[in-house]
């Protein structure tokens, strides 16, 4: 069959019939192992508390403390990204 040559080349994720058949073997195992906490095999991991995570994108900002300041009561991790110019 021809393919006219302006349409882009068809990308394939698994280059061969074995990297299928592992990819489905590994995904079997993934599934089978995580039935093991429930039969008791091996313990469950800790449960963590569900938190408020603040993420805060910053330029040249001169209003950045006072902000900080306003979300510090209600969030559990602050995590500034600060791309700043100035003295800022």
């Amino acid at each position: 069959m021809n393919v006219p040559s302006d349409y882009p080349e068809l990308k394939v994720p698994f280059k061969s019939p074995y990297e299928v058949v592992g990819w489905r073997i590994m995904n079997l195992a993934r599934y089978c192992f995580s039935f093991l906490p429930r039969f008791g095999f091996v313990r469950s991991p800790p449960r963590r508390p569900n938190g408020v995570s603040v993420i805060v994108r910053s330029c040249n900002d001169e209003w950045i403390e006072p902000s900080l300041r306003s979300i510090r009561d209600f969030a559990d991790e602050i995590i500034v990204v600060d791309v700043s110019t100035d003295d800022t």
